[in-house]
């Protein structure tokens, strides 16, 4: 009688596959965030970029109002509030840029003299 052989793999063979590839996922998935950081801090500096033009603009030409305004593909929403003593005429004017996703990228505050 012949004896049928049949071909298999060990469990060490298994193991060996399976930390393979969990080393290999381990390496794709830390290549995969560092390249989503990277493009996420990327459209943080162009909103800051964004965002220093349009608070210079703003002082300069003395637009000390509340609006809201889309630039490229960012929302930017000025707000001015009184600041501390109401006959001091100090005002607060807080700048925030969002993307589109409604996602806030960065903020910045001053204090102005509003004559």
């Amino acid at each position: 009688m012949a004896r049928l052989k049949l071909k298999a793999s060990t469990i060490i063979e298994n193991v060996i596959a399976m930390t393979i590839l969990s080393i290999v996922s381990g390496i794709a998935l830390t290549v995969f965030l560092q390249v989503s950081a990277v493009l996420s801090s990327g459209e943080v500096i162009e909103a800051k970029l964004i965002l220093d033009e349009y608070f210079n603009k703003t002082v300069r030409e003395h637009r000390v109002f509340d609006e809201k305004v889309s630039i490229n593909d960012f929302v930017i929403d000025q707000k001015v509030e009184p600041y501390g003593n109401p006959s001091a005429q100090l005002h607060q004017l807080v700048i925030i840029v969002y993307n589109l996703k409604g996602r806030k990228l960065c903020e910045k505050k001053e204090i102005l003299l509003v004559k």
